[in-house]
């Protein structure tokens, strides 16, 4: 008996241990970290929203990353790895947008700005979005949420008109409404999408205020020659006010000089300037008119006495030309943007008191040493910044 016994209890501790059931409920697994290859930007007409200027802010703070837009996107573009949908919507002064996955999950975020800092607002946000999504660093505000599938982005098609008879197809099958869930047990809990905020009508973008700095040389073109090209050197001092249809009006200082054997011409311009700024995403085009006075003098730094084909060696000039100003600019911060690039400047100028000659200054032996007037080109480099202004309805609320 006791040898059965042993028998029973050796075979009971050498039995497998049965494994755990696998009806067990283990946990949800964690969506798996994937870098979002591609994002596709929707937004409804209504949006005073730039999405061209959106685009390109995304592609500089979001890079290696496509970018594309609703109706404009074709399947090719954004089906070469994982991609999401940026959803955009008004609401008032704000911005919500929405970063839909290809899993279901939304991430929904709101940004308060002004309609011309939008763009550049609405891209930083963004691109922070997807870095913390990508990073697992945010859990996501819905989940099974309904996205379009590729083809569906595109802009209908005009249907080609088949060339046989058409045949008839049968109407869908009726169902009735589904009154509830409680009605389908089985069917699995949404959350609602956030209903659309009513319109809201568009306001203008607020004036902008513009200093620059703007070094270059100007060179003589015409009689006299004796002078040489050059005909003096120096910078301007520029501050403009740009008006939102992108209209130019400002003022410039310039002061400009040349030494030579001894004597040294000082100028000194105040110009009146209007023209036209024109943009295309980071590049810009100014074109300006300008009207100038511009007072000079001859100083005698060495030995002599210089004369003005006989006349006083103070004098002004009066003048008009146009200039020409591309460049490219960025955002430093919100409401200030940098901008960089070259200038080209055509004037014609002469005396105000000698029927508008070139003034040609000589010195006592009657040698040549400057020119001032005449037909004259400059050119050189612009570094600028440009500051927002607040709208009058902003300061008016304010001062309430």
């Amino acid at each position: 008996m006791l040898h059965l016994v042993q028998q029973a209890l050796l075979v009971a501790a050498v039995a497998p241990t049965p494994a755990p059931s696998a009806a067990a409920s283990p946990e949800r697994a964690a969506p798996q970290a994937q870098r979002i290859r591609a994002l596709v930007i929707r937004s409804p007409e209504r949006a005073a929203l730039d999405l061209d200027a959106l685009r390109s802010a995304l592609e500089l703070r979001a890079p290696g990353r496509t970018i594309a837009l609703v109706g404009r996107a074709a399947p090719t573009e954004v089906s070469g790895g994982p991609w999401a949908l940026l959803d955009l919507r008004p609401d008032g002064d704000a911005v919500v947008l929405s970063v839909i996955l290809e899993d279901g999950r939304a991430f929904d975020r709101r940004v308060v700005v002004e309609p011309e800092e939008a763009p550049r607002a609405v891209a930083a946000t963004v691109a922070n979005l997807l870095a913390a999504i990508e990073e697992q660093r945010v859990v996501a505000d819905r989940e099974d949420v309904a996205r379009p599938e590729l083809p569906e982005l595109r802009e209908p098609s005009e249907p080609s008109e088949p060339s046989g008879p058409k045949e008839p197809r049968e109407p869908p099958e009726a169902r009735e409404p589904i009154s509830s869930d409680s009605e389908m047990p089985n069917a699995p809990s949404r959350t609602p999408e956030p209903a659309s905020p009513p319109e809201t009508p568009a306001r203008a973008p607020s004036p902008s205020l513009g200093l620059s700095l703007a070094p270059g040389v100007a060179l003589g073109l015409g009689a006299p020659t004796d002078p040489g090209a050059l005909a003096a050197g120096g910078g301007e001092l520029g501050i403009d006010l740009k008006l939102p249809v992108g209209a130019l009006v400002g003022l410039g200082l310039r002061g400009a000089a040349r030494a030579r054997e001894g004597y040294r011409v000082d100028r000194l311009r105040v110009a009146l300037v209007g023209g036209y700024r024109y943009r295309a995403r980071a590049f810009e085009l100014d074109a300006r008119l300008l009207a100038s006075v511009e007072p000079w003098r001859v100083a005698n730094v060495g030995a002599g006495t210089a004369s003005a084909d006989g006349e006083a060696l103070v004098g002004y000039a009066l003048g008009f030309g146009a200039r020409m100003e591309p460049g490219v600019w960025f955002s430093a911060r919100p409401g200030v943007d940098l901008r960089v690039g070259p200038w080209v400047e055509l004037t014609v100028s002469g005396a105000a008191d000698e029927d508008f000659t070139v003034v040609h200054v000589r010195d006592a032996d009657g040698s040549s040493l400057f020119r001032v007037g005449g037909v004259e080109l400059s050119l050189g480099v612009s570094v600028g910044a440009w500051f927002d202004l607040p709208r009058r309805d902003r300061a008016r609320a304010r001062g309430r």
